[in-house]
């Protein structure tokens, strides 16, 4: 099997789904008596994904011991590293950090949330050894923000932060990525944010094509579209936002 290696950033507070799941972390939440992270695993693998970093720090002892559950079931053609932040370090501090200390990481790689779930299999594009943000067409962006982009050149031209004012459909960062590893061992781990520091730098050095993907997009951030994807497993019927 040829290696294909993607960072999962699970190191969050899941703050806004406190009311459902308590100090579960959200990666954790429970759907039809699986963890969501269940269901991201076996649709990356399903994408012909084995090597996985696990980016931790809220309760990583509930997630690390999850994980060596399925070691020999759902992971048992894969490989894992965790890499364990002593303090938070945002969604682009974490990517430093995994770049810089997990040793299956290759020259190019992958990036996703763990509390975003993607319906799709992924297209020729991302086989592409590019830095490449995934979109996702939306009929309201308001709560994800919008991303503008150029089919002339392919690449992603700007992003706006997500505000009410911004209103209509549109396309949006889906939230998986891949990146060349150089251009974050230059960097220095601290703690700051993936969305609103290294890829607007990237963009602005003309770095980032984009992809667009088709299928069904669901961040289980809040209560309602938690709830949601708990009702589309149950179901077995696809959903749109």
């Amino acid at each position: 099997m040829n290696s294909r290696s993607i960072v999962i950033l699970a190191g969050g507070f899941g703050t806004r789904l406190k009311s459902e799941l308590g100090e579960i972390p959200k990666s954790l939440a429970p759907v039809n008596n699986k963890p969501f992270l269940e269901y991201l695993l076996v649709n990356w693998i399903e994408q012909g994904f084995n090597n996985f970093i696990f980016c931790l720090h809220y309760q990583s002892n509930l997630i690390i011991d999850y994980v060596n559950t399925i070691r020999g079931s759902v992971l048992r053609n894969c490989n894992v590293q965790f890499v364990i932040e002593t303090e938070p370090l945002g969604t682009g501090g974490a990517c430093i950090n995994a770049v810089q200390n997990a040793v299956i990481i290759e020259d190019y790689f992958f990036v996703a949330n763990s509390d975003t779930f993607l319906s799709v299999k992924t297209n020729a594009e991302l086989n592409k050894n590019r830095s490449i943000m995934t979109l996702f067409h939306v009929s309201d962006t308001s709560r994800f923000g919008r991303v503008e982009f150029s089919k002339e050149t392919g690449l992603v031209t700007s992003m706006q932060e997500k505000s009410e004012t911004i209103l209509g459909s549109g396309y949006i960062n889906a939230g998986f990525y891949k990146f060349c590893k150089r251009d974050f061992m230059r960097l220095n781990i601290s703690s700051f944010s993936l969305e609103n520091d290294i890829l607007p730098d990237l963009i602005e050095d003309n770095i980032i094509t984009y992809s667009i993907l088709e299928g069904s997009f669901i961040d289980i951030g809040i209560p309602s579209d938690y709830k949601k994807f708990c009702r589309w497993v149950e179901s077995n019927k696809s959903f749109t936002l």
